[in-house]
């Protein structure tokens, strides 16, 4: 942990005033990526991202449940769809929730079938470290037949 002025600090999380500056920080992201998972993001976003995921080298998507795999998305990479139901409550409102993750930040966006309604950042590196776990294990169920 970094000292500044005498004392410990950290930026643990960052919260975006837009998804489109969100989506831009990813996008910067991807650039240099050389491993990236997703999980559950909206289709839409998949498409958008596309032309920045076809030179991640070992990329991983678990589409959302419901969502079919084609040709154009496993030329980018392993792609296999969610059984689970992943969701939170933004505003006493069923949502759906998703992730872009890298080594070293999580992104996640929370969104419903219209539209993102919100994308934050994740860079305290446990945590970071945890959800890339956890991605293994997602894979693991979606890929059961």
């Amino acid at each position: 942990m970094p000292v500044v002025k005498g004392r410990y600090e950290i930026k643990i999380s960052e919260t975006y005033s837009s998804p489109k500056e969100g989506l831009a920080e990813i996008r910067k992201r991807l650039e240099k990526a050389r491993k990236v998972r997703i999980n559950s993001i909206p289709m839409k976003m998949l498409y958008d991202l596309k032309p920045d995921l076809e030179s991640v080298p070992d990329l991983k998507i678990i589409l959302p449940r419901g969502k079919r795999s084609n040709k154009e998305l496993r030329e980018l990479g392993d792609v296999a769809t969610t059984k689970a139901k992943v969701y939170k409550v933004h505003k006493g409102k069923e949502i759906n929730a998703g992730y872009i993750g890298f080594t070293d930040v999580m992104f996640y966006i929370d969104w419903n079938d219209k539209r993102v309604l919100n994308i934050r950042a994740l860079y305290y590196g446990k945590c970071v470290k945890c959800m890339n776990d956890g991605f293994e294990g997602a894979w693991r169920y979606a890929r059961k037949g």
